[in-house]
């Protein structure tokens, strides 16, 4: 269980965007600009996109205003086939999205390939544990490919999940939720964007509505 309460520090810089995973944090700001967190600092990196996910081993992706994705090789960006909205990793050869029609997707590597449902947000832990909000605010869970969406109970417009144990949302308040084995247990601060990058909650980004960049 993840009886904690989040330990909010501010970090330096503005973002509309951010996702994490271990020591690996990246953003994106208002003006399409990607960074990513090194060694204490923003550094910033070519391109512009308007999401950013990364995964392990450092494996980031991105989504641009076109819709067009891309996936960072340690240098650059080099584009990726399909056209989606959101854009979840946890390796390079494991990633989920949904497009702009909210259907959902599941890369392998080597293609896309249609899931059930519909979203607008998704998520998928290192442990290929997938969660997504659709545009009715409901929350739904699944175990990778094999199986089917459940519904979980409450309302997000944001989910983050780094396994099947740790997972995190924010409302249409800001307001700040982490999954309980079997219900939300609320959270000091606000953020309309939340991403976890470790076991049981214990390392997570935020960002507020003044794009003010929080980790715990």
């Amino acid at each position: 269980s993840n009886n904690m309460s989040l330990n909010w520090q501010k970090v330096e810089g503005a973002a509309v965007e951010v996702s994490c995973c271990g020591e690996n944090a990246w953003c994106v700001n208002q003006s399409e600009e990607i960074f990513e967190f090194v060694r204490g600092a923003w550094t910033k990196r070519p391109g512009a996109a308007v999401k950013v996910s990364v995964g392990e081993n450092n494996a980031c992706w991105v989504i641009n205003k076109s819709d067009e994705v891309f996936s960072w090789n340690g240098n650059n960006w080099e584009k990726m086939p399909g056209a989606l909205v959101d854009v979840s990793v946890a390796k390079n050869n494991h990633v989920w999205g949904c497009n702009r029609a909210q259907e959902i997707f599941f890369w392998n590597g080597s293609s896309w390939a249609k899931q059930s449902g519909a979203c607008v947000r998704i998520s998928v832990g290192i442990d290929g544990t997938v969660w997504c909000v659709n545009q009715g605010q409901e929350i739904f869970r699944r175990n990778g490919t094999s199986s089917e969406w459940s519904k979980v109970e409450g309302a997000l417009v944001d989910v983050s999940c780094h396994d099947r144990d740790s997972v995190i949302g924010n409302n249409n308040a800001d307001e700040i939720f982490i999954w309980n084995v079997n219900h939300w247990d609320k959270q000091p601060g606000l953020t309309k964007v939340i991403s976890v990058g470790a076991r049981n909650c214990s390392r997570v980004w935020g960002i507020n509505g003044g794009q003010e960049i929080w980790r715990h």
